[in-house]
């Protein structure tokens, strides 16, 4: 085999297994630190692996994987390495095999004094290689050649291996960007369920008469159940993962009436008519009452947001269907869009100048945590209706089969 030839094809066994660790690395986006050593150190036994039985291995070309593990600290692949090398040599080699041994022992110890200094540990091994090439009888200026070519294709690897480690510092990047969207959207999430209880609180806070004693037993209640859902809120965020749901049985008609007596103010302030008509007898799901309460305070607040100047109102319903109770708001107001009520569940979508576009994507992940269905359906003008279905309590749907 001609010596270029033999070159290309140490090179190409050597960077193959490189390349393939690169690309893996450059499209497996949730690689950790642990995965991306092992891999890596799997590249490198390869490429010895290859060297070894398909060159003539008249370059000695195997020992690059083995700086570069020294290069990159990593022992334990280059413990196999050595292994490799010396069974080979041990094999195929007419050497001394105390003279290899200890050839490889003395790599290992420049390994560990030049740590920290690359370049100085990579020239330092390929200038005791060429050396003892020429002990060993080689000409001096073929043994110059080899280590220029040893530098060249050592570097080339190395500066694959650097690009490796930036794809792998963007991955970083990218897993802390989406960490801080996440945090970004809890942020959103929670300022904008905050301002429903404070404005509750506040709204009664203007009505009570502190001399009068029947408003203070009446609505200081209300406000202490505020206060308890904005501690909810705010552990919420702190925990900033997915909203937990903490499940009991629950009467559905009086979480609605409580939430309209809780909004009662504000109705009353817009002159806002409210109409219920709920199901004439209890209806019972296994539901967070907290959390409930946020998606029908956030409906209740839009359609009141919603309303027209004149001759507004507001409808409640419920009913039964099927394992399923069924309840509605309707509202008279302006209504949505088309093209808006597309889009009404995106995250950040909103046409409030100073909405935060989550509390339609909230509600929907509340009920959809409570394997409900939310919907939307409007016509501009006209009328917005949301339609909400949770399934029963076990016990109830027995009743009524």
């Amino acid at each position: 085999m001609k010596l270029y030839d033999s070159i290309i094809l140490n090179f190409i066994l050597i960077i193959f297994p490189i390349l393939v660790y690169l690309i893996w690395v450059a499209y497996d986006s949730n690689i950790n630190k642990r995965n991306n050593i092992f891999l890596l150190d799997m590249a490198l036994i390869t490429s010895v692996y290859l060297t070894l039985n398909y060159s003539n291995n008249l370059l000695l070309m195997f020992n690059i994987p083995l700086i570069i593990a020294y290069v990159k600290k990593r022992t334990l692949a280059a413990f196999l390495i050595n292994i490799l090398i010396i069974h080979y040599y041990l094999l195929y080699s007419h050497y001394n095999i105390m003279y290899i041994i200890y050839e490889y022992c003395f790599y290992f110890l420049l390994a560990y004094l030049f740590n920290n200094r690359r370049n100085t540990l990579i020239f330092s091994i390929l200038i005791s290689k060429s050396i003892i090439y020429t002990i060993y009888g080689s000409n001096l200026l073929l043994s110059l050649c080899i280590c220029l070519i040893f530098i060249i294709i050592t570097f080339c690897v190395i500066y694959l291996l650097d690009k490796v480690k930036d794809i792998m510092d963007l991955h970083n990047i990218n897993m802390r960007i989406k960490q801080d969207e996440a945090f970004r959207t809890s942020l959103f999430k929670i300022t904008h369920e905050i301002k429903n209880p404070i404005a509750v609180i506040k709204g009664y806070l203007d009505m009570i008469d502190v001399n009068d004693s029947k408003q203070v037993k009446k609505y200081i209640p209300i406000m202490q159940d505020e206060v308890k859902r904005l501690l909810i809120l705010l552990q919420d965020f702190l925990c900033i993962n997915k909203i937990k749901i903490n499940k009991d049985i629950l009467d559905i008609n009086l979480l609605l009436e409580e939430v309209i007596g809780s909004l009662k103010s504000g109705l009353m302030d817009y002159e806002i008519l409210i109409d219920m008509e709920l199901y004439d007898d209890d209806i019972y799901v296994n539901g967070d009452y907290n959390r409930l309460t946020q998606v029908f305070v956030n409906l209740v607040k839009n359609s009141i947001e919603a309303r027209k100047e004149f001759n507004s109102f507001i409808k409640i319903s419920s009913y039964l269907e099927n394992d399923y109770v069924v309840i509605e708001v309707y509202d008279n107001g302006y209504g949505i869009e088309k093209d808006i009520l597309d889009k009404i569940g995106e995250p950040f979508f909103t046409t409030k100048k100073r909405g935060s576009g989550l509390g339609v994507s909230l509600s929907q992940e509340i009920i959809e945590a409570h394997n409900g269905i939310i919907k939307y359906a409007s016509i501009p003008q006209e009328y917005t209706l949301v339609t909400i279905k949770l399934p029963l309590y076990e016990k109830d749907i027995k009743t009524i089969s």
